[in-house]
Formats: structure tokens, C-alpha cells, sequence
């Protein structure tokens, strides 16, 4: 049952984690690394499930045994009962010294596994990368070093427990010593028959093995605890933008007017602002052109009329309606938006196309894919628009490296061709 039970737990709470960040705005999102989140969706939950399954069972079974062991000692001897129980509050607190001490161990633990798997997700990412530039010895070694501090956290999280253990272990082992002998008092006094000194021997592993389990379960309660932390940053995140309480719904096309008045724009953890007291106005059916040298803000301007960022100061409108005053989904359902980074899912062809809006037709999506120029190359491909396109791209990429004798690319405009007709 704690099996099922916390399988459930960790399936809604992947699940709401999953939609949690879905609405998180851009400043949300920056203050973690893909690498995190990936860890917290993953790691972290799967940490929690563990922990929460063994106290679950544990947490139940442990404290009914003990109280039950308790109630049958002090109902055939109270007075030798009352030296057990003072066995058992030494051994609790040993157990909270220990846990005093692991406390921020497990912290430190995952995030150095944080760092570990940034490392690993940044290296395979950037493959292609490392290898044009031979970058694979420094890349080696800057893995080892996130993976020899995350070793050594680890052991020493692990020390912290083992060092201390053996002294509850010997708590726990002298209870038959001790009974051996204040029960021997107690037998030649008479207090005691042989028959209750055998049943007390027997109650002693039911007192000793529950302080055992709990022992460990707080050691686990620790990484629990360290775990949900990560858990619960992300979960009880608020998206920083969201819609208000009066927003207008506008769920018809836009006529297209834009307009920026005294808009000014600073990142939170930036000392300058990147935009500042921006004043123009963009009319339907116009096309204007943003230039300037790399980070001057002309990205940061596009990602304010969506709101994926709030402006400091000032107001943008569209036709003539604040863009806070509109649903985020109208809003960003009307714009079109190119970003600087090329992504393509691991999907069809058809599919990624239509990524915007699932319910087109075939029609449509050759319709879209001539206007872009890619219908021939499409058709070529060995399924056409049903290829999958594979991680980042891949597939295509392998299909034109077997279509071509060699393909260089530099930076914007830059390129060397041979072996190939101009397209």
C-alpha cells in the first residue's frame, strides 16, 4: 500500500510540477537552469517518492510496535520497565544528535548533482561544439570535477551517519546486558519470576529494532526534507506575469497597430536598463525593422509586446488596448515569432509545422511549408512531411549531409558550398 500510495503522490505531483512551469514566465524560468528543472522533475521527485514510501510504512508500523512492547513491559514490571525507557531516551538522543549533524549535507548533496547533471546537459548539447572545436580533454575534465565534488559530498554525507551509528548500535546491543543483570537483581529478590524475565527478553528486540527504524528514517526524513525543498521552489513559484482580474478577452484577429510609449526595460538581476523612454508606432500592414549592434536590447523589445517580460516603465498597446489588459492566450495566439534560437521537436515534419496550432489540415501545412521555401526539400525526404525530424534537427541534418559533398557554415551570410547547386 505505501508502494501504490506513493507512486500516486510522485505521478500528480510530477504531473502539476510539469504544468506549473508551463506558466511560468521568462524571469521565472531564468532563475533555474534546464539542467535544475530537469533534476527537480526528475531526481528530486523520485527522492521524495523513496523517501515518502519507507515513512510512510515505517512511520506507522515502527511507533505502534514500540507503544505496544511499552505497554506489555510496564504490565509485568513497571520498575524494570523505567530503565528501558531511559535506555530508549538516550538512544533518541543520540539518534537527533546524529540527524543534528547531517542536517545541510543532503542540501549540499543535490546541488552538487545539480551542477553534475548541468554539466552533462550543457557537454551533450553543445556536442557538435566541442568536437569542431577539440574541446572533448576539456570537457573530460571539467565532468570530473563536478563528478569527484558530487563523489565527495556524498561520502561525506554518508560518513556523518556511519560515524556516529556504531554508538547507537551499542545502545541498543547493552539492553540485553543490562537486563541480564538488573533482572538478575530482580529474580533473586523474588520481584520477578523466571517466566516474566523471559518475556521481557523477548520485548527487548520489540523496544530497540522501532529506535532502530526510526534512526533511520530520520537520516531519510533528511534527504526527504532536502529534496521536497527543491520540490516545493518550483512548485509554489508564482509566474512573476499572468493575467488580471479585469483582463479583456479578444479572441479575434488583431488589426495590427503597435505602440510603445515611454517604455523603459531592466532585467532583475541587471545595473543598467536596456531599454530606455522607447517612443514610436507601428501601423497595420507595416513592416519596420529593429538594427542595431548585439545587446542593444532588440530581442528584449520583441519579448515585451508578448509579455514575456514587463516593461519598468511606461506603456505598450495594441490597437489601442494595453497589452495587460489582454489575455495572455489571445494575445500571444495573434503574434508570430521567430526567436534567434532554431528548435525543432522530435516529431514529424507535419508535425512541427503545425506545432502552433495541431488542428490544421495537410492543406494547410504544405500551404505554410511552400511559403517558407522547404516543399522540395520536404519532398525529398525519405517520408516526406511524415519524417521524423529527430532531436534538434538531426534527421534532416543527417539526410542533407548524404545529399551533399561538404557544407561549412560561419556566422551570418557566411558559407561554403562545394559539390552542390545554389538553392
Amino acid at each position: 500500500y505505501a508502494a501504490v500510495a506513493s507512486a500516486g503522490f510522485a505521478k500528480n505531483l510530477r504531473r502539476d510540477m510539469y504544468s506549473h512551469i508551463q506558466e511560468f514566465s521568462f524571469a521565472n524560468i531564468d532563475r533555474f537552469s534546464t539542467a535544475g528543472l530537469v533534476t527537480r522533475l526528475t531526481t528530486d521527485v523520485s527522492n521524495v517518492q523513496l523517501s515518502y514510501q519507507m515513512i510512510t510504512r515505517i512511520c506507522v508500523r515502527a511507533p505502534v510496535m514500540l507503544i505496544t512492547a511499552l505497554i506489555m513491559a510496564f504490565s509485568i514490571h513497571a520498575s524494570l520497565s523505567m530503565i528501558f525507557v531511559v535506555a530508549i531516551v538516550i538512544l533518541a538522543a543520540a539518534l537527533s544528535f546524529i540527524i543534528f549533524k547531517a542536517t545541510g549535507t543532503f542540501n549540499r548533496v543535490f546541488k552538487k548533482y545539480d551542477d553534475l547533471n548541468a554539466s552533462v546537459q550543457e557537454n551533450v548539447g553543445a556536442i557538435r561544439v566541442v568536437k569542431a572545436f577539440v574541446r572533448e580533454d576539456y570537457e573530460i575534465e571539467k565532468f570530473d570535477k563536478a563528478n569527484q565534488d558530487y563523489c565527495k559530498t556524498n561520502k561525506a554525507t554518508a560518513l556523518v551517519w556511519l560515524k556516529f551509528y556504531p554508538y547507537v548500535e551499542s545502545i541498543a546491543n547493552l539492553m540485553p546486558v543490562v537486563l541480564l543483570g538488573v533482572g538478575g537483581v530482580f529474580l533473586i529478590n523474588g520481584s520477578l519470576t523466571m517466566g516474566e524475565y523471559v518475556s521481557f527478553s523477548g520485548l527487548i528486540w520489540a523496544l530497540t529494532n522501532p529506535m532502530r527504524q526510526m534512526g533511520n528514517i530520520m537520516n531519510e526524513f533528511q534527504r526527504f526534507s532536502a529534496a521536497s525543498k527543491k520540490v516545493m521552489e518550483i512548485y509554489y513559484s508564482e509566474p512573476q506575469i499572468k493575467d488580471h482580474e479585469n483582463v479583456v478577452s479578444h479572441p479575434g484577429r488583431f488589426q495590427g497597430k503597435i505602440e510603445f510609449k515611454d517604455v523603459s526595460f531592466q532585467y532583475e538581476d541587471g545595473d543598467i536598463p536596456v531599454l530606455h523612454d522607447m517612443n514610436f508606432t507601428i501601423n497595420p500592414n507595416e513592416t519596420v525593422a529593429i538594427m542595431g549592434e548585439t545587446g542593444c536590447g532588440k530581442t528584449s523589445l520583441i519579448h515585451l509586446i508578448p509579455r514575456f517580460y514587463e516593461p519598468t516603465k511606461g506603456e505598450i498597446l495594441i490597437d489601442g488596448i494595453p497589452v495587460e489588459n489582454l489575455k495572455l492566450c489571445d494575445l500571444r495566439k495573434q503574434i508570430g515569432l521567430a526567436t534567434q534560437d532554431v528548435l525543432l521537436y522530435s516529431d514529424t515534419i507535419e508535425g512541427n509545422i503545425a506545432y502552433g496550432d495541431s488542428h490544421i489540415s495537410q492543406e494547410e501545412v504544405v500551404k505554410f511549408a511552400k511559403y517558407s521555401a522547404a516543399s522540395d526539400f520536404i519532398a525529398k525526404m525519405p517520408e516526406g512531411y511524415d519524417t521524423i525530424v529527430g532531436e534538434r534537427g538531426v534527421g534532416l541534418k543527417l539526410f542533407r549531409r548524404q545529399n551533399a559533398d561538404l557544407r561549412l557554415y560561419g556566422g551570418t551570410g557566411t558559407f561554403l558550398e562545394t559539390g552542390l547547386r545554389r538553392k
